[in-house]
């Protein structure tokens, strides 16, 4: 068993895209501070159960990892800030246990429970999974979870139902799944960014090899459709609300250069209920105005493209390019947007000691009932190692994302929306702008394998207000120091981290 305690954690935020009326998608962020990160395959849950970014700002952890034969077993505990609340008095509690037993050599079953617990409020899940392979190639996944929330508002139960089956095989493959999420469901130590939906998908992929010394080595077309409906909406056999088409065509040719094209078509129908709380108002005849409930436009079709290209990973150089252009159904005014997103990537390695790395990525949706731009977000990163010696190492991580939307108009009579309170107010969806950038540096020393040394230190600053660089304000900071030794006792080994 392997026991690990962590008794401070720096500020970590989480941030969530809203549409009017309701949160449509969460945005995730994969999970990178060390001391969840080791270890975390101990946790690792279907449907994204488990998510340790839910705990922000711990005041403390105890995470104990193992495994007995043929059990793995996680147990996670911390305490989290108080002003990560409901309240902001109450400091939460987290609970996580995983158990997954081997059953032969390739399948699996698991037990998972989550407990989030702050003063009366709390949420627990509870759920079962299991993987059956056959033959080397045939898969069957079946999973189940339910959750129980209180608060306020009282008491909530949901469910999460799924079952998958697929084929792997060299030249051919193929992947099933029916899965539905109650609109009830809730899990506040996992991550779930939709529910109250069914959803069947079904994905296939053929891959043909080319000749040796030929000009290809590889290509593959994989085709993936996925048909939703809401809950509901397939209990009362409704038209669906999504459908999705796409052929994902990719090459792998001689020398190590891929490339990639992939046609996509989309008929999406918006979600009336989502838009409860939004209003329009319209001017009349005499001089006032009228507020009216905003309704959505009705189903859009939309078809697009994605393309992608990797260079070879040379000695000192790799770089890849990814772009889409497309028309796409905006959720924001339920009409139709043009898409454009290209990204660049560069691994350069100057020298034994230094490796470096940049990312930019620009993003731009506009109107296309009228060209008007309705948003955009420019991101570029840069990162940089460096190996003193074999046990010494640097590293330097910087990033700027700036971020701007539109006011928000009714597509039919191009007047404001508004959201409507419980009151019966109204506040403008107005425009939206954002400038945030985030430094980090990290020294690592590892004079034997078992025993190593981590300082680190995190700075986020916020230009939103200007939007000048320059001017910006310093919003968060944090360090990060981690200190592990293997004491070696006898046969066998005992691990013992410190932090």
């Amino acid at each position: 068993m392997n026991a690990t305690v962590n008794p401070d954690f720096s500020q970590v935020e989480t941030d969530v895209g809203q549409i009017p009326g309701d949160v449509r998608f969460a945005l995730f962020f994969p999970e990178l501070r060390p001391f969840f990160v080791e270890g975390s395959e101990q946790f690792d849950a279907p449907n994204q159960l488990v998510y340790t970014r839910r705990i922000q700002q711990p005041l403390g952890a105890l995470k104990i990892t193992g495994k007995v034969p043929r059990t793995d077993i996680g147990v996670l505990s911390a305490l989290d800030a108080s002003r990560t609340s409901a309240n902001g008095r109450d400091n939460p509690r987290y609970t996580i246990v995983r158990v997954r037993r081997d059953l032969g050599e390739q399948s699996t079953a698991g037990l998972l429970f989550t407990d989030r617990s702050e003063g009366r409020r709390f949420n627990r899940v509870g759920g079962f999974d299991t993987r059956l392979n056959f033959k080397s190639v045939y898969s069957v996944e079946a999973r189940a979870a339910t959750s129980l929330t209180g608060d306020d508002d009282g008491l909530r139960a949901g469910r999460i139902l799924e079952l998958n089956t697929g084929r792997t095989g060299r030249a051919w493959g193929y992947r099933g799944s029916l899965a539905a999420f109650s609109p009830e469901f809730e899990t506040q130590s996992g991550f779930v960014n939709r529910t109250d939906f069914v959803r069947a998908q079904l994905f296939q992929r053929w891959t043909r090899f080319g000749k040796s010394g030929g000009w290809w080595d590889q290509q593959q077309q994989f085709f993936r459709s996925t048909v939703l409906w809401s809950d509901a909406g397939f209990a009362a056999r409704e038209a669906p609300l999504e459908v999705t088409l796409a052929v994902d065509n990719s090459w792998t040719l001689r020398g190590g250069w891929r490339a990639s094209i992939t046609p996509e078509y989309n008929a999406i129908a918006f979600d009336a209920r989502r838009y409860a709380n939004v209003a329009t108002v319209t001017p009349t005849t005499t001089g006032g105005a009228d507020t009216a409930a905003f309704t959505p436009l009705g189903r859009q079709h939309t078809r697009g493209v994605r393309f992608s290209v990797n260079t070879p990973q040379w000695r000192r150089l790799g770089a890849s390019l990814e772009g889409r252009y497309a028309t796409e159904p905006e959720f924001f005014e339920t009409a139709t947007a043009q898409r454009r997103d290209i990204e660049f990537s560069a691994d350069m390695r100057p020298t034994p000691q230094w490796r470096l790395s940049t990312l930019f990525r620009y993003q731009q949706f506009l109107r296309e009932r009228d060209g008007t731009v309705f948003s955009t977000q420019i991101v570029p990163r840069f990162r940089a190692d460096y190996q003193f010696s074999r046990a010494l190492f640097a590293r330097l991580i910087v990033q700027v994302e700036s971020r701007e939307r539109d006011a928000l108009r009714d597509p039919r009579t191009e007047q404001p929306l508004y959201r409507r309170s419980a009151s019966g107010d109204l506040t403008a969806l107005g425009a939206q702008r954002s400038l945030l950038g985030r430094a980090d540096w990290l020294i690592s020393y590892l004079p034997n394998p078992g025993t190593v040394l981590f300082v680190g230190y995190g700075s986020a600053l916020d230009a939103s207000l200007t939007m000048r660089p320059l001017e910006s304000e310093r919003t968060g900071d944090g360090a990060f120091v981690k200190f592990s030794y293997l004491f070696r006792v006898g046969v066998p080994r005992t691990a013992m981290s410190m932090r």
